[in-house]
Parts: C-alpha cells; sequence; structure tokens
C-alpha cells in the first residue's frame, strides 16, 4: 500500500512562498522558483514540454535536480522565469495539482527558489559538478525564450527586487545606468 507524503511546507508562514497579488501588485518580482514533489520518473524534456504548456517563451533556465546513481530525478527543479508576471500563469496551472504521468499521487508545490535570477544560476552552476555529467543532465539557460541569445533583461533591472538591493553587483549596475543617463543627456545638449 502506497502512502501520499505530506508537506511540512506552510506557505502562510514561509518567505519563500509565491503570492500571486503581490506579483500582480508589483511588490515581489522575484523571477526564480523551485518546483517540488516532481514524479522521480520525470526527465529534463518532459518537465519542458509540462512548463511549456502554461510557459512557453516565459522562462530561460531550468534544471531538474538528478541522482546520477539511479538516474531518476530527485523531486524538485528550479526555473526561471523572464518576468516577475510570467509565474502567475504557471502557478495558476501547476500549483497544488496533481502530476498527470505515472500513476503518481504526488501534488505539485511551488516556492520562490533561494538563490534568484538567470544570472545568479548560472554563475552557481558554472563549476558544479553537474557540469561534468552528460549534457542532458546539466541546467538548461537561454533555450527556452523567443529571443534565445539576446539579452532582454533591462526591465528586470529596472524593477531591482528587495533583494538585490545593497548589493555590490546592485550598485554597479545602478552607476552604470546612471552614466549611460548622463552620457545620454549630455550628447542631446
Amino acid at each position: 500500500m502506497r502512502v501520499a507524503r505530506t508537506s511540512f511546507y506552510n506557505p502562510n508562514t514561509h518567505h519563500n512562498h509565491v503570492d500571486v497579488n503581490c506579483i500582480r501588485e508589483g511588490t515581489d518580482v522575484r523571477t526564480t522558483i523551485m518546483l517540488r514533489n516532481i514524479p522521480n520518473k520525470v526527465d529534463q524534456e518532459m518537465l519542458k514540454d509540462i512548463v511549456d504548456q502554461s510557459s512557453k517563451g516565459k522562462y530561460d533556465f531550468m534544471y531538474l535536480r538528478i541522482d546520477f546513481a539511479n538516474d531518476c530525478n530527485v523531486g524538485y527543479a528550479f526555473i526561471n522565469f523572464v518576468d516577475p508576471l510570467d509565474i502567475i500563469d504557471f502557478v495558476n496551472a501547476r500549483g497544488n495539482k496533481r502530476w498527470n504521468c505515472f500513476k503518481s499521487d504526488k501534488v505539485a508545490e511551488i516556492s520562490y527558489a533561494t538563490i534568484q535570477g538567470k544570472d545568479c544560476l548560472v554563475q552557481k552552476f558554472r563549476n558544479s559538478s553537474v557540469m561534468l555529467e552528460q549534457p542532458h543532465y546539466r541546467p538548461k539557460a537561454s533555450l527556452f525564450t523567443p529571443n534565445a541569445g539576446q539579452h532582454f533583461r533591462d526591465e528586470q533591472r529596472r524593477r531591482r527586487s528587495q533583494f538585490d538591493r545593497g548589493t555590490r553587483l546592485a550598485a554597479l549596475e545602478e552607476f552604470d545606468q546612471d552614466l549611460a543617463i548622463h552620457h545620454n543627456l549630455y550628447s542631446l545638449q
């Protein structure tokens, strides 16, 4: 007899809870989610197909964590959306719903990831041992958006979240933006 596991995740008290109202209001501009309770037989290509059902072209990074010894996933993935508003469709389509594959009783749970943004995710995995594995196990970046390969993150930089403020990178980007604005104003005179 198979017993369904219960989650200890309490969305009402967890700081990584995805609240679509906060996204709509613009008070939460995080873009990277952690998708949990994925059936172990789902591979990266299957997960891509599932995510594409509601979010095709709206995400630019995906990594399904794999147990290499058993050649199956460990039940969670990280997905970075191009814009925070893009998360809403995915949450509505997948959040707190049973998986329709492999006769699984698991219910998809979605929360924000601790590491936020494509650039930070790429940096984290760049020197990871997972990059030594076969290519189909590695994190995938920039393969999912309609503008794959183009840099179009200016809007995200303008909508900087509270998680980026005060960092050295944020200060440098702010300086670069101020310099560019000053240069454009000077060249118009």
